[in-house]
């Protein structure tokens, strides 16, 4: 199939949603009003009513299909951060969805908003289903593989206060592992953030079941790693295709499970 892409404002993507019957947006998509009185907000929705009038089309209408009922989701959270921001105060928002049913697939991203809580400009891809995955990584920013070896380390049963990396895991007794561990993870990192692999439609207010799951983490004059959390939490240097390989075989043992 052919690929087609729009770009459209937040609020013309909201206004489209809920044309197809939706007033949830996909997850991790976020659009706030900034309207400074009702007769401005119904103004400005009239507008975006216009400009998606504009830009529909058969396969928009396909790709706001795909979204309403998919097979499976792949969600892209996170943050990327600038040089100059020890504080925090520059991290901008990370934000891609794919949802994907049979042969094609339609992917989101969300470019930053004006602050963390909302997001800005969006643009949806009708792609093939095969190519979904390396679309919706597009959304992460660009970091080579990381140069540390891979570390594995049991996690053992939670035990008392969280210290900060015992986020991922609690103490283990002084192994090499977790030194090398908490090394890595305490240098400056310049992105990060989960990915989510998701069985079906979201269902509002409620927990996802049977979802999978990772996190990256990109560590300045460093490059990317992986972070796997179950019984044993492994740190893996990833590359790109790395990182797509990792989706892929979650996405088949989910579709697997459902």
């Amino acid at each position: 199939m052919n690929e087609r892409e729009w770009t459209m404002t937040g609020l013309e993507f909201r206004v489209m949603m809920e044309q197809f019957g939706r007033d949830r947006l996909p997850f991790p998509l976020q659009i706030r009003a900034t309207a400074s009185s009702a007769a401005e907000y119904h103004r400005r929705c009239h507008e975006a009513s216009i400009g998606i009038a504009t830009k529909m089309d058969e396969d928009l209408r396909e790709a706001g299909r795909i979204l309403l009922d998919p097979r499976l989701r792949i969600e892209v959270v996170g943050h990327t951060r600038s040089k100059s921001a020890a504080d925090g105060s520059a991290d901008v928002k990370i934000r891609g969805h794919a949802a994907i049913r049979h042969d094609s697939a339609a992917v989101l991203i969300q470019q930053p908003g004006i602050d963390d809580s909302s997001g800005g400009p969006v643009t949806v891809r009708l792609v093939a289903s095969y190519r979904a995955v390396n679309r919706v990584l597009d959304a992460l920013p660009e970091s080579p593989k990381g140069t540390n070896p891979r570390i594995d380390i049991p996690r053992p049963s939670p035990i008392g206060q969280s210290t900060a990396n015992s986020v991922v895991f609690e103490n283990s007794t002084g192994s090499t592992s977790r030194e090398h561990f908490d090394r890595l993870l305490a240098r400056r990192r310049t992105s990060a953030g989960e990915i989510l692999i998701c069985p079906g439609k979201a269902t509002d207010n409620r927990v996802e079941k049977d979802l999978a799951g990772f996190h990256w983490v990109d560590n300045a004059d460093d490059g990317r790693y992986l972070v796997r959390s179950g019984s044993t939490v492994s740190v893996i240097p990833a590359s790109d295709s790395d990182v797509a390989a990792e989706v892929r075989r979650l996405a088949a043992e989910v579709v697997a499970e459902t």
